[in-house]
C-alpha cells in the first residue's frame, strides 16, 4: 500500500504545467495496472481549506494544481474488492469533461464516487483534486422529486417542456466533472423510487454518453409516506455538505432552516418563503452558521435579462414597468396537489419579474405600498378541481420611490397558470421606462421556431437548457441559464468551504437570500392586499 501511494505522490509532483491545467490529446495504450485505493472523508473544517479543483475547458481562469502537493497516505475505507466492483461505471464517467482515461487505476472518494485517472502522467485534473487537496468532496441532497428535479409526475414523465427534470440533469453533470460527489434524492413516499430510476435512466442514462444516473432516493422503497423524511436524509450530510430545495411553497422554510443548522449551504427554489418573518430567520441563520443561503432565481443568468439589467441602471430614475408571465392550464393538473392551498401563482411566477425590477432597482428604488388583484374560475371548475379560493390570475401594483430625487414609479406584475396550450410553455415579457431611456423584452419568442407531427409549431429556447446532446453524444448544457443557476452556487459553495471566500462575498453576485428579502416583501404584501379585498398595504 505504502509503496503505490508513494509512486502515486511522485508522479503528482511531476505533472507538468500543462498536463495539469488540460491535455486532451489522443488516448494511448499502457501497461500500468495499479490496484484500486480508497480514501477517507477528511470532514475536518482545516481539511476545506484547499486548493481550488481545475476548471474545465469552459470554465473561467483558476488557480493551478500545485507543482508538490503535501499528500500523505491515505486510510483504507473500502475492500479492493469493493473498489472493482465500481469499475466499468467508472470507466466511461469522464463526461466529456475529465482528461482522456486509459488503463486506471480507481479512486474512491468519501466511499462514494470513484474517479478514474491514468497512471500515467495525463491525469484527470478533477480526479486526483480530491487527494492531493485533502478537501472533503461535497454531497448534495435535493429535497423534492418532483417535475423540476426529475420530470417525472403521476407516474410518467411530466408532459411540460421538462420532461426530464433540471435539477438531476444538471447534478450528474456536475458529479461526472468531479464538482461534486455524492447525489441523493428524498421526496415524502418511496412509492414512486422504482419509476424515479426508470425514468431518470431512459430519458438521462441513455440519452447523455458518461452521464450516470446513479442517485440515492428516500424514503426506502416501499414507503407509502413520510413528510420528514428531509430529516433524516439531512442528518446524513456533513457540514458543508449542500442541499436543494424543490418542494411546495409552505415547505421551503422548514426545510432550509433544518438544512442550514445542520452545518449545509441552501439553495431553495422560488420563492425562497412566503414571509418576510421566515426570510430573516434565514439569513440570520445562514449567518449564524456560516453558510451561503441563495434563491433558485435562473432568470438573473439569462443573458437578455442580465444585459438588460446593466441597461435598465443607465436609464436614470425608475418610472413605470409592465411583466406578465404565464404556464398554460395543462399545468393545474401538475399543480393542484398545492395550487391555492400552499401557495398562489403570484408567489409562483410573479417572484421572477419581481427580482428582475428590484435586482435592477438595488439601492436607487424602493417599494412603498402594495396592492394587488385577482381574476377567478378556471382553477377550481370541475375540470381542473383546484381547491375553493384559488385564484386563476393575480396582478400586484407596486408604487416605488426613488431614493435619491423622492419620485415615484409603478410597476405591474401579473402571472396566472390558465394560459392557453401556444407556441411557448410559458409567456415571458416585460416593459420598463425609465426617465432616459426604455426597456422591451420578450423572452418567450426567441426566433427559433420548429414544427413537428407530434407538436406542431412550436418556439424553442435551448438557452435556458439544451437537452439535445452534442455531436458526440454528450450533455451540453452547460452555458446555458438554467444550468448556470446551479453551477455558479456550487462554485461559490466549494469556494467558501475551502476558505477562499466567505458566504458574504456572493452578495452581489448570487441571488442570496439576505439580497432578494425585498421580493418576499412584495409577495407578502400581495397577498395580504388579497386577502382583504384589494386593500393597500404600505412597506414603509
Amino acid at each position: 500500500m505504502s509503496g503505490t501511494w508513494s509512486k502515486f505522490s511522485s508522479m503528482l509532483r511531476n505533472i507538468s504545467p500543462s498536463r495539469r491545467s488540460g491535455d486532451h490529446g489522443p488516448r494511448h495504450s499502457s501497461d500500468n495496472h495499479a490496484s484500486p485505493l480508497s480514501i477517507s472523508r477528511n470532514s475536518s473544517t482545516a481539511s476545506r481549506k484547499a486548493a481550488a479543483p481545475p476548471s474545465a475547458p469552459v470554465d473561467p481562469p483558476h488557480k493551478a494544481i500545485p507543482a508538490s502537493p503535501p499528500v500523505s497516505p491515505p486510510t483504507v475505507t473500502r475492500s479492493v474488492a469493493e473498489a472493482q466492483a465500481h469499475r466499468a461505471a467508472a470507466a466511461n464517467s469522464d463526461g466529456g469533461r475529465l482528461l482522456p482515461v486509459v488503463d486506471t487505476t480507481l479512486i474512491t472518494v468519501a466511499d462514494y464516487t470513484i474517479f478514474p485517472f491514468e497512471t500515467n502522467p495525463r491525469l484527470s485534473a478533477y480526479a486526483i483534486h480530491w487527494l492531493i487537496s485533502g478537501l472533503a468532496p461535497l454531497n448534495v441532497l435535493i429535497v423534492g422529486t418532483g417535475e423540476y428535479t426529475t420530470g417525472f409526475v403521476g407516474g410518467a414523465a411530466s408532459n411540460s417542456d421538462k420532461s426530464f427534470g433540471v435539477v438531476g440533469l444538471v447534478m450528474f453533470d456536475l458529479r461526472s466533472r468531479g464538482k461534486i460527489n455524492k447525489i441523493s434524492m428524498v421526496g415524502t413516499t418511496g412509492l414512486k423510487n422504482e419509476g424515479i430510476r426508470a425514468h431518470l435512466q431512459n430519458g438521462i442514462g441513455k440519452k447523455y454518453k458518461g452521464l450516470d444516473t446513479t442517485v440515492d432516493l428516500m424514503p426506502a422503497d416501499g414507503v407509502e409516506r413520510d413528510p420528514e423524511a428531509y430529516k433524516a436524509a439531512i442528518d446524513k450530510l456533513n457540514p458543508g455538505d449542500a442541499v436543494i430545495v424543490f418542494t411546495p411553497d409552505d415547505t421551503h422554510f422548514p426545510i432550509a432552516l433544518y438544512a442550514i443548522e445542520h452545518g449545509c449551504h441552501v439553495m431553495v427554489a422560488k420563492p425562497a418563503v412566503k414571509t418576510v418573518d421566515h426570510h430573516r430567520q434565514i439569513v440570520n441563520a445562514a449567518q449564524r452558521k456560516g453558510v451561503l443561503a441563495v434563491v433558485e432565481l435562473h432568470k438573473r443568468y439569462d443573458p437578455i435579462y442580465a444585459d438588460a439589467r446593466e441597461k435598465i441602471r443607465t436609464f436614470g430614475d425608475f418610472s413605470y414597468y409592465n411583466a406578465y408571465m404565464s404556464q398554460p392550464k395543462q399545468q393545474l393538473q401538475t399543480f393542484k396537489s398545492w395550487a391555492g392551498k400552499s401557495s398562489d401563482i403570484s408567489y409562483y411566477l410573479n417572484s421572477h419579474h419581481i427580482d428582475m425590477l428590484t435586482w435592477s432597482q438595488q439601492g436607487r428604488a424602493v417599494p412603498i405600498s402594495v396592492v394587488a388583484s385577482a381574476a377567478t374560475g378556471i382553477a377550481t371548475s370541475d375540470s381542473y378541481g383546484c381547491v375553493e379560493g384559488t385564484e386563476d390570475t393575480i396582478t400586484v401594483m407596486v408604487t416605488f420611490r426613488n431614493v435619491a430625487s423622492g419620485s415615484h414609479g409603478t410597476a405591474l406584475f401579473t402571472s396566472s397558470w390558465i394560459a392557453p396550450k401556444a407556441e411557448v410553455h410559458s409567456q415571458q415579457r416585460f416593459f420598463y421606462m425609465g426617465h432616459d431611456g426604455e426597456v422591451r423584452v420578450d423572452q418567450a419568442h426567441r426566433g427559433y421556431e420548429a414544427a413537428d407531427d407530434s407538436r406542431g409549431f412550436y418556439q424553442n429556447n435551448p438557452l435556458f437548457l439544451r437537452y439535445t446532446p452534442d455531436p458526440h453524444g454528450r450533455y451540453a448544457g452547460q452555458s446555458t441559464y438554467g444550468h448556470q443557476s446551479f453551477e455558479k452556487w456550487v462554485d461559490a459553495v466549494l469556494a467558501v468551504n475551502r476558505g477562499e471566500n466567505t458566504p458574504g462575498d456572493f452578495e452581489t453576485s448570487l441571488p442570496t437570500f439576505s439580497s432578494t428579502l425585498v421580493v418576499t416583501q412584495i409577495l407578502e404584501a400581495g397577498r395580504k392586499s388579497l386577502d382583504s379585498n384589494g386593500a393597500k398595504i404600505d412597506l414603509v
